[in-house]
């Protein structure tokens, strides 16, 4: 756990020095820079601090700009839904106003009434003379005819 919360990574001081006699430096220097450690310590050595800062301020800027772009994506879509359901909003006030002049007309004009009436439940006055026209599949309120 100290190896993440250290930045001795990071510093220019050689960290491992080891006291290697002539004879077998070759051998220890092959086996410090074949470990992965090793490696990655001395590349971070050839690399400037300025580029970190760089490739997190880009990576930051990135995350930025995707965040505000799916944002005002998601409003536009939010304000062209918002129009859509306006619209039909307004549509069926239209709709809602002209059955409400239905209903008003059939309750209260006479003649909308009546012609309802012997429509819909094959009503006659008793004036009326009622001829029905047999059809073939029984009694069917169409098929009544009705004279005056």
């Amino acid at each position: 756990m100290n190896r993440f919360a250290n930045s001795y990574r990071f510093s220019p001081r050689p960290l491992n020095r080891v006291a290697v006699s002539p004879r077998g430096t070759a051998s220890v220097l092959r086996t410090q820079a074949t470990t992965f450690d090793g490696i990655a310590r001395n590349a971070i050595f050839f690399v400037p601090s300025w580029i970190y800062l760089g490739m997190i301020l880009l990576a930051a800027s990135a995350i930025c700009i995707t965040v505000n772009l799916r944002g005002s994506a998601e409003a536009k879509s939010a304000a062209h839904q918002f129009a859509q359901l306006h619209t039909d909003i307004g549509a069926m006030r239209k709709a809602n106003a002209q059955l409400e002049l239905q209903v008003r007309q059939i309750t209260t004009e006479p003649a909308i009434i009546e012609s309802a009436a012997r429509a819909r439940l094959g009503m006659v006055r008793p004036t009326d003379i009622v001829v029905p026209i047999k059809s073939h599949s029984g009694t069917n309120l169409a098929t009544v005819s009705f004279v005056r």
